[in-house]
Order: C-alpha cells, then sequence, then structure tokens
C-alpha cells in the first residue's frame, strides 16, 4: 500500500472553495491517505454564524480520513504548528499543505510518494498550475492547482 500521505489544510472564511479542496483530496487515486482540515477562527456573521466550519464538518462526513478541527481565534502561523506536530505524530509519512482555495490533481499523492520511494527522497516539491474558471456563480476566479 505505500507509506501513508498526511494532508493539511487550514481554512479561513472560505466557505465558498474548501469543498472542491477537499474533494481533492477525495477524489485521489492513492487511498493511504489522512487529511486534517483545520476552521481556523473563521469570521462569524448573523447569516452565516461559522459557515466554513458547517461545510467542512459535512463534507467530513463522507470520509473517515478526513479530521476536522475548529479553533475560535485565527492564527495564521497555525500552519507551522500543525506540520512539526503531524510530523512527530506519524513517523516515516509524507507530509503536504493545501491551501484552501487549490485542489490537488487526482494523482498527486501517487506520484509524489512514487517518486520519493524510487529516488530515496524526503522531500518532493511540486509546481503549480494556474487555471483561470469561467465565471459561473460560486466557481468563478482563479485556481492554483499542486502539480508534480
Amino acid at each position: 500500500m505505500g507509506a501513508k500521505v498526511i494532508c493539511y489544510i487550514q481554512a479561513f472564511d472560505c466557505e465558498r472553495t474548501i469543498e472542491a479542496a477537499m474533494q481533492s483530496v477525495l477524489d485521489q487515486t492513492y487511498e493511504n491517505w489522512l487529511c486534517f482540515v483545520l476552521s481556523n477562527g473563521n469570521r462569524n456573521t448573523a447569516a452565516a454564524p461559522n459557515a466554513t466550519f458547517d461545510v467542512i464538518k459535512n463534507f467530513a462526513a463522507k470520509d473517515n480520513r478526513f479530521v476536522v478541527m475548529n479553533k475560535k481565534v485565527n492564527f495564521v502561523g497555525m500552519t507551522g504548528y500543525a506540520m512539526c506536530g503531524l510530523a512527530s505524530r506519524f513517523p516515516g509519512s509524507y507530509l503536504c499543505a493545501l491551501d484552501a482555495d487549490d485542489e490537488y490533481e487526482r494523482d498527486f499523492f501517487h506520484r509524489g510518494v512514487t517518486l520519493a520511494e524510487t529516488h530515496h527522497l524526503d522531500i518532493v516539491a511540486c509546481g503549480t498550475e494556474i487555471i483561470q474558471k469561467e465565471q459561473a456563480g460560486e466557481r468563478e476566479g482563479t485556481l492554483i492547482r499542486a502539480v508534480l
């Protein structure tokens, strides 16, 4: 089955994009993964008291490989702390971070693990592909997708 991939997504006021980011993890052809999703101090409004966290919780219910966390106060530097904690908790795994408004290609984990294991690498760096989306409802704007 290969090494486990540990993915980390930090989400702040991104209820329009977080589902697509999480879907790109769920769609991976490499199945040995765990994804931690942090709702990081999202702003509350009367209309949406915690919309981002609700989207995360609802989507995570689709697969038990998603681990949801909710933090009341936003701390941008949380990614560094989280990645260090995950590295110590899951030795021998590969770690990756995904922005809440980005997506992975379907074979991103597979290609990364294959490259690392074939060449005995501890670190694999990736590039990005910038895609201008058609303006269609909530899916408008620019998407940055990580590619190997």
